[in-house]
């Protein structure tokens, strides 16, 4: 049947495009907002469909919903510059990119430019011209960055991560088509894009550093060298023949899985509706705040629908460094008070905890508010949690939030996904006590372990690898170099079996076996066909 659509946006109500389109009764009312996102080029994933006056859940078909022949619908863009402005800031977390890249990469995940965007927005304004206006963004020389203090991130260099890369191989070299994968893989962006020139030509002007031989590069300061007990880790996870023999699943169904449990939509809308919390306990508090990091699920964009959860951190001017015993809890005791008198329907549920406030908003949003001092960069916020030890250690470790969010933020979306099949995995199964229950951060850690070493070429490999990995889990050693040297790891934390390093925290094994029993995790991936 035709169904007419009236398209308006939220930035010109007045203004509305009207379309025809072809459907059929059955379908949901989440799958028309997608075809009618893609056919108009949308970028903003909020939408909202009306008939009759009535707002359509996602859910409902149009035949529940009484739609009929020729039926007149209305599609709402809730779009707004501060979503816009939202979408570049995710894109630009891990690294400055040039304008042609920020374009690339908008385009690539959103299906549309951020001139048709701006066009939805009613300006014609350039994009250049659109992020010089924003105090959240900057652009010089061609190349648009976040306005914010120095961060821990590394300077990004090309030569250097090319590098890295053929130092995880066993004799330094690889076919340079091979090199491209993976880099791509890594960084969201291709090499020949930020080298400027074909790969092959930027091999050859580094000839300091590589040798090209046909359609191979070899690493000249390549040496081998015999693992230290320290470097020792399990060997780069190999898809078990076994599951995915005996997976009855397709590739296909996995992304159709991950479509229900993460919609566009859903994404969206609990970002929005952190970001609106936060910024209510910001205006209505006594803190004398520096900056906040946003992380959780929420925040790292690997949340699914039934686990939402959000950490916020406050980093507090005049805080001390030390002594979190004596200033958290009367702080945390304060603000519960505060949240708890605010009449509010959206805050429900406060409660302080030992190391956090913890609150219930809009419904099904878990957020825990914790609390930091500033510190001048990672090295020195490092040496205060390295004063600490026990208890004080993991919540100083709140110090180093924005590094372990961005260390999953600029993962490649493909792992993203992965994360989030694990999360449902995860909560499909009946686990006996919180202690035998991976945690978030030992499922993301390992899915991005296993793609580092992996030839993924859909998620049916990638979890079938991973399911491997927790097969073994006993054993399992993971170690990173993203911010520290594995001599920074203490010997009595590097000894531990299973080894899950916290990859900015080089006191930290989020499997530790005095607090994790990783026995019910391997006997479920030993049997699992994850979707019976």
């Amino acid at each position: 049947m035709k169904v007419h659509i009236t398209l308006q946006t939220t930035a010109n109500p007045q203004v509305g495009t009207h379309i025809d389109l072809v459907v059929g009764s059955c379908e949901r009312v989440s799958e028309i907002k997608q075809r009618v996102a893609e056919i108009q080029l949308i970028p903003f994933p909020h939408l909202v469909i009306s008939f009759q006056s009535q707002v359509l859940q996602d859910e409902q078909t149009l035949a529940k919903c009484g739609v009929v022949e020729n039926s007149p619908l209305e599609l709402t863009i809730k779009a707004s510059e501060e979503t816009l402005v939202s979408q570049l800031c995710d894109l630009l977390k891990a690294r400055d990119l040039s304008a042609d890249e920020l374009g690339l990469l908008y385009s690539y995940k959103y299906g549309a430019n951020i001139r048709q965007a701006l066009k939805i927005l009613g300006s014609d304004e350039k994009v250049a011209d659109f992020i010089r206006r924003q105090k959240a963004l900057q652009i010089e020389n061609g190349q648009v960055a976040l306005c914010r203090k120095e961060t821990a991130l590394k300077p990004f260099s090309v030569a250097s991560e090319i590098e890295a890369i053929l130092k995880d191989t066993p004799d330094g070299q690889m076919e340079i088509k091979e090199l491209c994968s993976l880099f791509l893989q890594k960084f969201n962006v291709s090499l020949a894009t930020l080298s400027g020139t074909r790969v092959t030509e930027y091999l050859a002007k580094e000839k300091n550093t590589f040798t090209v031989t046909g359609k191979t590069v070899l690493l000249k300061s390549f040496r081998p060298r015999a693992p230290t007990v320290l470097e020792t880790r399990s060997q780069a996870p190999v898809i078990i023949t076994e599951h995915v023999a005996s997976c009855k699943a397709s590739g296909q169904q996995y992304l159709d899985l991950h479509s229900q449990i993460c919609s566009r939509s859903f994404a969206w809308e609990t970002s929005q509706a952190l970001n609106d919390f936060v910024e209510l306990v910001s205006k209505t508090t006594f803190l004398n705040i520096d900056h906040i990091v946003m992380t959780g699920s929420v925040g790292k964009d690997i949340a699914i629908k039934g686990s939402c959860d959000a950490e916020v951190v406050f980093f507090l001017n005049g805080l001390p460094p030390t002594g979190r015993q004596s200033w958290l809890p009367p702080l945390l005791k304060a603000l519960a008070n505060i949240l708890s008198d605010i009449e509010d329907e959206h805050i429900q549920d406060v409660r302080a905890t030992s190391n956090a406030v913890s609150v219930v908003a809009y419904g099904t949003l878990k957020v825990n508010l914790q609390f930091s001092p500033v510190h001048e960069n990672y090295s020195e916020a490092l040496k205060a949690v390295k004063k600490h030890n026990g208890t004080d250690l993991m919540l100083a470790s709140t110090s180093l939030a924005e590094e372990r969010l961005e260390f999953i933020v600029k993962q490649p979306s493909a792992v993203k996904v992965t994360i989030r099949l694990l999360k449902w995995w995860r909560d499909q199964q009946s686990w006996s006590s919180p202690q035998f229950r991976p945690s978030d951060d030992i499922l993301e850690l390992v899915a991005v372990y296993s793609a580092l070493g992996t030839e993924v070429t859909n998620q049916l490999t990638a979890i079938a690898s991973i399911m491997q990995l927790f097969s073994d889990f006993a054993d399992l050693c993971i170690m990173w170099c993203n911010y520290y040297s594995h001599d920074e790891v203490p010997q009595c934390v590097s000894g531990q079996r299973p080894l899950v390093m916290d990859p900015v925290n080089p006191f930290i094994n989020t499997a530790d076996p005095n607090i994790f029993d990783a026995s019910e995790l391997i006997k479920f991936a030993r049997k699992t066909n994850f979707f019976w």
